[in-house]
């Protein structure tokens, strides 16, 4: 009578740790699953954006001024002096251009960064679905215990 308690026992504990077991492999490879989907989404997403995001530069006023005096000096056939500049005018369009790749720069780090946070807080969800999983199975083998 003992042994026959002691095997209905331990067939009770062996179908519940089976049973979690198995939930748990199962999460744990749901999780990973969503670990590779975010890493590939964050990708696309950078390739994305690179390819979207124009680079504009924001001519400043000395450069808009420098440009009307190279086009007013080669009017009044000064070349000399329309050509240096002109070397100041490129020289601007260079710097300016540089900003306007930092700046596209810094939208996608931020982009990118509050991707991130979203996938963070996908993740936090599901650990606590995952969590309260676990929880209701341990709920329904104490019960199936107390019975």
């Amino acid at each position: 009578m003992i042994q026959e308690r002691e095997e209905e026992f331990a067939k009770f504990h062996n179908f519940w740790d089976t049973k979690m077991n198995t939930y748990m492999q199962e999460c744990e490879d749901i999780w990973k699953q969503t670990e590779i989907k975010n890493q590939e989404d964050l990708k696309t997403l950078e390739i994305e954006l690179n390819g979207s995001l124009p680079v504009r530069p924001v001519k400043t006023i000395e450069h808009l001024n420098l440009i009307s005096l190279v086009d007013s000096l080669a009017r009044n056939q000064r070349f000399s002096e329309a050509e240096e500049y002109m070397k100041k005018c490129q020289e601007y369009e260079k710097l300016e251009l540089a900003k306007a790749h930092i700046d596209k720069e810094k939208k996608i780090k931020a982009l990118l960064s509050q991707h991130i946070a979203k996938q963070k807080a996908e993740l936090q969800t599901l650990e606590k679905k995952i969590l309260s999983g676990k929880f209701k199975i341990e709920k329904m083998r104490n019960n199936e215990l107390e019975k």
